[in-house]
């Protein structure tokens, strides 16, 4: 399972001042805190800055790889910050995202010819967003054909369903489910990843139906997510599906985190004090 940690975010309250302040040991502190929580990629995002985007997203670049020994996802809109953060990378990163859009497409597809990351394909097009299961798939059919052609391998897609609030439409988690099944048959070989918290936007205690959406996609065929590593019940669920849907032989990757004490247990159970405490107040 590829789990991108998703914490280094401009549009993060507390992770915008640090990034435009360039705050090199908080940024590796955070970014070290998601790798021991099993984070096998670092999300890194500057775009929120205006006008600073790449500037900072350089930075970010080379400062994370200086310290942290795990493969990057450049997450920007930017083809121009793109095309400088991408070289950088001393591993194999991750381009977040391209969407059939035309403008995108011309403007990240030299890039992915030149530099052959792996890329998140989000399923939206000059149209608009998606709506049922069909149109997903339809709108990134030639997306895909063009990033094959490239020289990349199905493997190295990773393709983003885009999930919407079930407290907006209940049907939305239903079909993104669908959806990951249907990558599965329609693009085989290819990864599925998503974005969770989406899904609970507007919603009290968000985290529940986070981490119920997640064991459910897993069930479905999802093969990647961008998360918080740091939410110790969700990674927890995490390893647990892994182990049930018989994406962990003999249980290992389970037993290993146990082990390495990344199912942390203690810290759950303060969580749960902590929600009692503020239950009461």
């Amino acid at each position: 399972m590829i789990i991108i940690g998703e914490n280094i975010n401009s549009t993060r309250k507390k992770i915008a001042p640090l990034i435009e302040g360039k705050d090199t040991e908080a940024i590796i502190k955070a970014c070290q805190e998601q790798k021991d929580a099993g984070a096998t990629h670092l999300d890194l995002n500057a775009a929120a800055i205006i006008g600073k985007e790449k500037e900072l997203l350089t930075w970010l670049v080379k400062t994370v790889q200086a310290n942290i020994d795990l493969p990057i996802s450049v997450d920007t809109p930017d083809p121009k910050a793109a095309a400088i953060a991408l070289p950088l990378c001393k591993s194999r990163p991750i381009l977040n995202s391209i969407s059939a859009e035309k403008e995108r497409v011309e403007g990240l597809m030299p890039l992915i010819k030149e530099h052959k990351p792996m890329v998140i394909v989000m399923t939206m097009d000059d149209v608009g967003m998606p709506t049922g299961v069909d149109d997903r798939v339809e709108k990134i059919k030639p997306l895909i054909d063009q990033l094959l052609a490239t020289g990349l391998d199905a493997a190295d897609l990773l393709i983003d369903p885009l999930v919407f609030p079930v407290g907006a439409d209940q049907k939305n988690a239903l079909i993104v489910l669908e959806s990951i099944s249907r990558f599965k048959t329609e693009f085989p070989g290819c990864n599925v990843v998503c974005g969770l918290s989406n899904v609970s936007h507007g919603l009290p205690a968000r985290k529940f139906i986070n981490q119920a959406f997640l064991v459910m996609c897993v069930q479905a065929g999802l093969s990647a997510v961008i998360i918080n590593p740091l939410d110790h019940y969700i990674m927890a669920l995490l390893k647990a599906a892994l182990a049930l849907t018989n994406q962990d032989e003999f249980c290992m990757g389970y037993i290993k985190a146990h082990d390495e004490g990344r199912l942390n247990i203690k810290a759950t159970l303060e969580e749960k004090q902590q929600l009692l405490v503020a239950r009461s107040s």
